[in-house]
């Protein structure tokens, strides 16, 4: 009988070991700096109305159904999203800066760019529902440092290995 691999367990999908604590560590790092970032800030705050256990509790439920596949996230971004008359599309670039730091910082490599990529993933949905239009493209920021790397590096001959 062939050993079962990471990659084929349902409940760690991105076949890492990637645990509740780590989530948790994350979403509590990585909404210290959104708070103390000087434009994403003001927005949460405003939007939060001083509740920020509720949203840490409501990201953490998120990222586990997401990265875990715990089905305990019940909520509709999207339109939640939508709402934020203030936002701007490049503040989807902080967004993900302040989201690969902290990524970066609680994971291990390999499952810091799992984890980074399954956001780049979301920030490019979000991004399309609130600024896209029919037929157009997402900024390629939006794909994260990797994409931009190797971007890059097909311009410039460069291989990216």
């Amino acid at each position: 009988m062939a050993a079962k691999k990471a990659d084929d367990d349902p409940q760690n999908p991105l076949g890492a070991a990637i645990s509740k604590d780590q989530i948790s560590q994350l979403v509590d790092q990585f909404y210290d700096r959104v708070w103390a970032h000087p434009r994403l800030g003001p927005i949460f705050s405003t939007r939060l109305d001083g509740d920020r256990a509720a949203h840490l509790a409501r990201m953490k439920q998120f990222w586990e159904s997401v990265l875990l596949r715990t089905g305990v996230y019940h909520g509709r971004p999207v339109p939640k999203h939508k709402a934020l008359t203030e936002a701007k599309s490049s503040d989807f670039a902080h967004w993900l800066s302040l989201f690969h730091e902290t990524a970066n910082e609680v994971f291990e490599p390999h499952n810091a760019k799992l984890v980074t990529q399954t956001a780049e993933r979301i920030a490019e949905s979000l991004w399309l529902a609130m600024f896209g239009s029919v037929g157009e493209s997402p900024p390629p920021w939006l794909k994260g440092p990797d994409y931009l790397k190797r971007i890059s590096n097909e311009k410039t001959g460069v291989s990216a290995q």
